[in-house]
């Protein structure tokens, strides 16, 4: 007697459903990779035919250009507050720095801070990180006005997102007819909460090109940052690719500490432009 197929468990999709769904991811992947490939051959070749100012020189007008070069020593100090601009270092939190770091040429540096919120923290309050990057040898503590020109930067990046609570959609009912245990949907108000990233990836993007202002990729433009003469900071991406939703942690009012680790690394452009279009499509099925 044939033996029969096991049908498919409750809640559980049939094998042609679930590789129909591998399908559709591997092809979203699939027109990623394609799309970044020309992407990048074709602003390549833009680049390409654009004059190349040397680092630091003024460019012609209409010319953004990089200000630092591959290689140059940078300090780059980590701090955390609740404000979204850090005006006054002395109101943030210095979590680490880190001296001599070769622009996009550094080997990867690692630290794990343990961060204590505060009460507001802890009641969906706001949380960013705020990057300070300096030539090596830059004494913070300078006046601003006595500073040399575009020797120093901040990026600043949120460390909590704000999210439904994560909750069981289906309850047990222990007293159904029967003694069998039965399931029900609960329909609850959705509430939204903070939740921490204990991540921080700073990654120092190698890439050094000069373009057309008015031709620069949306993608690139995001990130860069111009000075008044158009010349760009070094490209610094707060890499969270890898930081998936179930390393979250919700705050509330019994979390006392939460780690933060922070890394230093330098990333290929081409990388940086894989994980944009990614998360682009990512969001935008």
């Amino acid at each position: 007697m044939p033996t029969q197929a096991a049908a498919p468990a409750a809640g559980q999709q049939p094998n042609g459903q679930q590789r129909h769904q591998q399908g559709g991811f591997s092809a979203v992947i699939s027109t990623v990779l394609r799309m970044a490939v020309m992407w990048y051959v074709m602003s390549y070749m833009r680049g390409s035919q654009q004059p190349q100012p040397k680092p630091g020189q003024t460019p012609p007008a209409g010319v953004a250009a990089p200000l630092y070069s591959k290689g140059d020593l940078l300090d780059i100090y980590v701090y955390v507050s609740e404000s979204p601009y850090m005006h006054d270092r002395s109101a943030a939190e210095l979590v680490w720095s880190q001296q001599e770091v070769g622009l996009a040429t550094t080997a990867e540096r690692t630290f794990t801070y343990n961060y204590k919120p505060s009460e507001r923290v802890k009641n969906n309050g706001t949380l960013y990180s705020h990057v300070v990057v300096a030539r090596s040898g830059v004494d913070l503590d300078t006046p601003s006005d006595e500073l040399p020109a575009d020797s120093l930067f901040v990026k600043s990046h949120s460390l909590v997102s704000f999210m439904p609570r994560r909750q069981n959609k289906t309850g047990t009912n222990l007293l159904s007819e029967g003694g069998n245990f039965t399931t029900q949907k609960t329909n609850k108000t959705e509430t939204w909460i903070s939740y921490y990233k204990p991540n921080l990836t700073i990654a120092l993007v190698d890439h050094f090109q000069a373009y057309q202002r008015s031709a620069i990729p949306p993608q690139l433009s995001s990130v860069l940052t111009l000075n008044a003469d158009g010349q760009y900071y070094p490209i610094v991406y707060f890499d969270e690719f890898w930081l998936l939703r179930d390393k979250l942690l919700p705050m509330n009012s019994t979390v006392e500490e939460v780690p933060l680790h922070v890394t230093i690394k330098t990333q290929s452009f081409w990388w940086m432009q894989i994980q944009q279009q990614v998360c682009y499509m990512v969001w935008s099925l």
